[in-house]
C-alpha cells in the first residue's frame, strides 16, 4: 500500500511537472505568433517595394545593360536583352503579394524568405552596376 502511495505520487509530481511545462511552451508559442505577425506585414511591404524597384529597372531599361534604346527603336535584340534582364532580375516571391502573404497562415517558409533577400540583392547588383 505504501509503494503504491509513492508510485501515485510520482507519478501526479511528473504529471504536473509536465503540465508547467507544456503551459510555458505554449507562452513562448503565442508570443512567437504575436511577433510574427508584424514581421510578416513588413515583409509584405519589402516585397512590394521589391516589385515596383524591378519593374522601374527593367521598364528604364537600366536592366537591360544599356539605355533602353533597343526596346524603344524596336531593335531585333531588345527581346534578348528585355529577357536576359528578366533573368537577372528574379522578381519578390509570390507568396508575399497581398494582404494575406498568399494565404502562407501562420507559416513563413524559410525558402520565401530567402527568395525575397535574392531578389532584393539582384536588385541592388544591378542598381550598384548602373
Amino acid at each position: 500500500l505504501a509503494q503504491a502511495k509513492s508510485v501515485n505520487e510520482a507519478l501526479q509530481a511528473a504529471w504536473e511537472a509536465e503540465a508547467r511545462e507544456h503551459r510555458a511552451a505554449r507562452r513562448r508559442l503565442d508570443t512567437a505568433r504575436a511577433l510574427a505577425r508584424p514581421i510578416r506585414q513588413q515583409l509584405v511591404r519589402l516585397a512590394a517595394l521589391a516589385a515596383m524597384w524591378r519593374e522601374q529597372l527593367l521598364w528604364s531599361g537600366q536592366g537591360a545593360g544599356g539605355d533602353g534604346e533597343a526596346d524603344r527603336s524596336g531593335g531585333s535584340d531588345g527581346g534578348a536583352a528585355a529577357a536576359a534582364a528578366e533573368a537577372r532580375l528574379p522578381a519578390p516571391p509570390e507568396e508575399l503579394r497581398g494582404r494575406d502573404c498568399g494565404g502562407l497562415g501562420d507559416e513563413l517558409p524559410p525558402s520565401v524568405v530567402q527568395a525575397l533577400c535574392a531578389s532584393i540583392e539582384a536588385l541592388c547588383i544591378e542598381s550598384r552596376r548602373r
